[in-house]
């Protein structure tokens, strides 16, 4: 019987001592590599496209009154040859003013006077004053005796951009008196008296000492305008 609690005492102290005596928890591991990304779900269908916005008011007021297209072909003042167009279809809503007549004609005793200006955008004093003017007078328009007196272009601050984004600005005014038949630069002239529409075509060079260019410049384009004539009391 002692034998048997003597053993049994000895198993219970070294069962204490195992416990009460365990070694300190070892570091903890390195982490495991990330896992692959999953596949992207399929796209989703598109939605239905929205309604259309309405017009910006007061455009169609600044080009209802007709356009002039201007061509430039020469040589910029670097020496780079030039291909330019441009199309001028803005005006003015108030006509004229004090200063000047935008889109007006006058006729007195069979003599027609167009002032014409078209903007290249909408018309600012500041911002945008890119815009060509005519001033054209004819006796007879449309009639046996049809004589041109003077056409007067002007080209005011309109910027020639090349395609290696280099520009130069033309700042010009060209006169015209005693056009005779045979010389080209002015054609195809007619005049709606009903509807007031004033068409008429432009082809003309320009030497080196009279344009912005500093180089000879073929200048061309052409008008389809409805001028206003003012009451007259």
């Amino acid at each position: 019987m002692k034998l048997y609690r003597l053993l049994s005492i000895t198993l219970l102290t070294l069962s204490i001592c195992l416990v009460s005596c365990s070694g300190e928890d070892g570091t903890d591991g390195t982490n495991g590599n990330d896992g692959i990304n999953g596949a992207n779900g399929a796209n989703g269908e598109n939605g239905a496209n929205g309604k259309d916005g309405t017009d910006g008011g007061g455009f169609d007021e600044l080009t209802k009154y007709g356009n002039v297209t201007m061509n430039l072909k020469g040589t910029r003042p670097d020496g780079v040859g030039l291909e330019d167009s441009a199309d001028f279809k803005f005006t003015p809503v108030d006509i004229k003013n004090e200063q000047d007549s935008y889109n007006t004609l006058e006729i007195t005793d069979n003599n027609y006077v167009f002032e014409i200006w078209r903007f290249l955008s909408a018309p600012d004093d500041i911002y945008q004053d890119a815009y060509l003017r005519f001033y054209i007078e004819i006796n007879d328009l449309g009639g046996p005796e049809e004589e041109i007196f003077q056409i007067s272009l002007f080209i005011n601050n309109y910027a020639v951009i090349g395609s290696d984004n280099k520009y130069f600005i033309m700042d010009d005014a060209h006169t015209f008196t005693e056009i005779q038949e045979q010389e080209p630069e002015f054609s195809d002239f007619a005049f709606d008296p009903d509807t007031y529409n004033f068409t008429f075509s432009y082809d003309f060079m320009v030497d080196e000492e009279n344009n912005s260019s500093s180089n000879k410049i073929q200048i061309s384009g052409e008008a389809n305008v409805f001028v206003k004539e003012e009451i007259e009391d």
